[in-house]
């Protein structure tokens, strides 16, 4: 049954990933999950100073090797796919 990322069991070609830390999985949905982290801290996109934004969307489709966090509740190291990482250093 698939639940919506890659598992290690997957045909696919396994891509180095990035990991953004320990974080914890706040919500879900089908395509992504909502999680919680001091990794996933970025500059406010508002300039508000001293706030960070701790909370982050994440596809399961770009999930990396070695994500340990699938649903709610899990807490565990996030790791994501290359391409969403370097989406992410565009965006800051």
């Amino acid at each position: 049954m698939s639940r919506g990322y890659r598992d290690e069991d997957d045909d696919q070609e396994d891509e180095e990933g990035v990991s953004l830390g320990i974080v914890e999985v706040i919500h879900e949905t089908d395509r992504a999950i909502l999680c919680r982290g001091k990794g996933l801290a970025k500059p406010d996109p508002f300039g508000t100073e001293g706030a960070d934004v701790d909370e982050q969307w994440i596809p399961k489709s770009q999930f990396g090797y070695g994500n340990a966090v699938h649903t709610v509740g899990d807490k565990g190291e996030l790791v994501i796919s290359q391409w969403l990482a370097d989406q992410r250093e565009k965006n800051r």
